[in-house]
């Protein structure tokens, strides 16, 4: 049995060696956004730029004649996207409008007890995160939930992660999940059939996300080494 852990652990690495350009670019997206040099949006261009030249001159998978089709296709799945962001950013304005941000502290301020409030702001980023996009879901939600969660002794820094990440599940929550229409764009896939197969993964993103709400230290141990702190 050690023996056969042996070689699966020699397999695993050798197999986690054959993909460092993935890891190359997540290295490169992680870095240039936590030093400054570019913006999470430059990140993703310059992260396309990365792999082409990987794709062209190192893995020899992207033929240049065949890069016409390539922009082709990504402007397909952009004009696919492009609609779907524009109505979660006029659902935004119609929710400012009519005074959501009004009927949410009415909301929340009945409830009282800090752990329900917390939990009922992680409920209402989700639910937003599955209908809006997550910069009008940002602008919408964070200047209303932020001060609520603070008045019950919840950590500013802690909230922000807490905020981030249930957002980023709303993009593959149904029944918008903005990146399950990626997916669905790019690989050809039905999107009920990707939506079948994502279901075991959000459980598992559910479950860190109760993780990180309820243990700050999480979320706010490396602060104390900043400045911040």
């Amino acid at each position: 049995m050690g023996q056969l852990n042996q070689v699966r652990a020699k397999r695993i690495f050798q197999t986690g060696l054959k993909a460092y350009l993935g890891l190359i670019a997540i290295g490169i997206v992680i870095y240039g956004i936590y030093s400054g040099a570019f913006s999470p949006t430059e990140a993703a261009g310059v992260t396309v730029g990365f792999c082409l030249i990987a794709g062209v001159l190192i893995t020899r998978q992207i033929k240049l004649r065949e890069l016409p089709n390539i922009l082709l296709r990504s402007g397909q799945i952009t004009g696919m996207l492009a609609p779907l962001i524009a109505i979660s950013v006029v659902m935004q304005q119609l929710l400012s409008l009519l005074g959501a941000g009004e009927v949410v502290r009415g909301w929340m301020s009945a409830i009282g007890d800090p752990t329900f409030v917390l939990i009922a702001c992680m409920m209402l980023v989700l639910l937003a995160g599955t209908v809006l996009e997550s910069l009008p879901n940002t602008i919408i939600l964070a200047p209303i939930l932020a001060p609520i969660a603070y008045s019950v002794g919840v950590d500013p820094i802690h909230f922000a992660v807490i905020f981030l990440v249930g957002d980023a599940i709303g993009f593959i929550t149904p029944p918008y999940g903005l990146n399950l229409y990626v997916a669905s764009g790019i690989t050809g896939i039905p999107y009920f059939t990707i939506v079948k197969y994502v279901m075991p993964y959000l459980f598992a993103l559910m479950v860190a996300w109760m993780i990180i709400a309820f243990w700050p230290p999480l979320s706010t141990y490396l602060v104390q080494f900043s400045a911040v702190g």
